[in-house]
């Protein structure tokens, strides 16, 4: 029975709806192509990315194109989602997380990608908080 109103407890549960391994495998279209105009901007020396909100992997394809040395990442809420990923994409990591508070080490992250995803989570402020914790810091 699909979940009628969403809540912080079951939150999870609804996404892992979205993932029966088949919502997104890969994107396309124009998401793709201005995704991949703005990572082209950032430098190559990334080493290590987190997708925050990764869901099934939709983007990973994209991110390891751009970045084909870098270590990544991807965290999710959905079990389901990190399941498929796991799947799709075995060179990587991907782990369950509660959508608040990441379990991941501080400043590990040279880059952090997160694409439509600070619009569904519960709340804002302390998933910012949580990403710019695990964002290296950088000295100018």
């Amino acid at each position: 029975m699909p979940i009628q109103s969403v809540n912080k407890t079951n939150m999870g549960e609804y996404f892992d709806g979205w993932y029966d391994g088949t919502f997104i495998t890969n994107k396309g279209g124009i998401e793709s192509i201005i995704l991949k105009e703005i990572l082209s901007s950032i430098p190559l020396s990334i080493d290590n990315i987190l997708d925050h909100g990764c869901g099934q992997g939709s983007w990973i394809h994209i991110l390891q194109d751009r970045f084909p040395n870098a270590k990544i990442t991807g965290i999710d809420i959905s079990k389901n989602g990190i399941d498929v990923a796991k799947k799709l994409f075995p060179k990587h990591t991907f782990l369950f997380f509660d959508g608040e508070t990441a379990p991941l080490s501080d400043s590990s992250y040279d880059l952090i990608f997160s694409y439509h995803v600070l619009d569904a989570v519960w709340n804002l402020n302390k998933s910012l908080f949580d990403i710019s914790r695990l964002l290296k810091k950088v000295v100018f």
